[in-house]
């Protein structure tokens, strides 16, 4: 099962809150229609992680994106596997990357990168979404890291008058 402590750190844009440890129920993939990445992972002959796609896209997905997927000149089914989603939302854009890996020890490797940009400082960010995450600055560069768990992070960097929140997971 994916758990989503590093979803749920980005909810702002995610439309979570809290820091849950496993995907509820109501919030549990629909297993009676396969999500379209899924699908285009099993028609390229990517098997091995279709279901994770499905499980993960399922899961990140608000049904408005356009998704594009980066498939190996050949053996899918033995290389990695990218997907982004171009998420449309009220005010701003985000974007998952997803990348799926087969044939690992536990079956599909997965992760994600999400981003979204945030019309306020990253000081405001920090002290609005991660006030229980301590942050450490990384090197000079005004950027900020906090470590959610052993599988997740959070960086937030600014960009113009606001900030890009960065969420990375190893969700399997």
């Amino acid at each position: 099962m994916i758990t989503r402590p590093g979803i749920a750190a980005i909810g702002i844009f995610f439309c979570v809150a809290g820091h849950a440890q496993d995907v509820p129920s109501s919030r549990q993939p629909n297993n009676a229609k396969p999500h379209p990445i899924a699908q285009q992972l099993f028609q390229n002959g990517a098997l091995s992680c279709a279901a994770t796609a499905h499980q993960l896209a399922s899961l990140l997905s608000n049904g408005k994106e356009t998704s594009v997927i980066q498939l190996p000149p050949a053996n899918p089914d033995h290389n990695l596997v990218t997907a982004t989603m171009i998420q449309p939302r009220d005010k701003v854009t985000s974007i998952v990357t997803m990348a799926f890996a087969p044939n690992q020890a536990n079956g599909c490797g997965a992760s994600y990168q999400a981003i979204v940009y945030y019309e306020k400082s990253c000081a405001r960010a920090r002290d609005e979404f991660y006030p229980a995450i301590k942050m450490q600055a990384l090197g000079k560069t005004g950027a900020l890291l906090g470590t959610l768990d052993q599988k997740s992070q959070v960086i937030l960097v600014a960009a113009g008058n606001g900030c890009l929140l960065l969420n990375q997971e190893i969700a399997k």
